[in-house]
């Protein structure tokens, strides 16, 4: 499907994309926001990404909207806080959708997906996971892994880890 044909599905939401005033009062409600703090992980600055992808000004396949829409934990906590009403679930789902369709890396997502959550893999790998939380490994690896798109899905799910280690939560509980 070309990129014009993917985009489509975000033009059929645009008139959701409107009522977003910029208010900023779904920024603490957003836990990839409050946790990472960047603009463009809170709901704000994905429907900015959203809109930048309907006008033409970004193309679907950039690494920015790839990352920043894949980071989205979907939980909605932002909407019930959105004094506009913005369907920010609804757009979400279908910036998912173009994100997935135009990545370079789709197959090799959905392969790597597909052996992760299968038995007895996924035992496996949630097990290989837990010992990882309690080094500082992640890290390292997300360092050491080349910024390839095909190996987005590992270095994003390293970094996740990296940022959820027993480490970095013991440090970020308040005392």
């Amino acid at each position: 499907m070309a990129i014009t044909g993917l985009t489509a599905a975000l033009k059929g939401q645009k008139e959701r994309l409107l009522p977003c005033v910029h208010c900023g009062f779904c920024l603490p409600a957003c836990p990839t926001y409050v946790r990472l703090g960047d603009e463009n992980d809170s709901p704000r600055g994905r429907l900015y990404l959203m809109k930048a992808v309907v006008e033409g000004r970004m193309s679907p396949k950039s690494e920015a909207f790839q990352t920043h829409i894949d980071r989205c934990l979907g939980c909605r906590a932002c909407e019930p806080v959105c004094p506009s009403g913005v369907e920010y679930g609804l757009l979400l789902e279908s910036a998912r959708e173009v994100a997935s369709k135009a990545g370079a890396s789709a197959t090799f997502s959905r392969l790597l997906m597909g052996l992760v959550t299968r038995r007895p893999w996924s035992h496996l790998f949630m097990a290989v996971a837990r010992i990882l939380r309690w080094t500082t490994l992640p890290k390292l690896i997300a360092r050491i892994i080349p910024r390839l798109q095909i190996l987005h899905p590992v270095r994003f799910g390293l970094a996740m880890l990296a940022a959820t280690s027993e480490t970095d939560l013991k440090n970020s509980t308040p005392k």
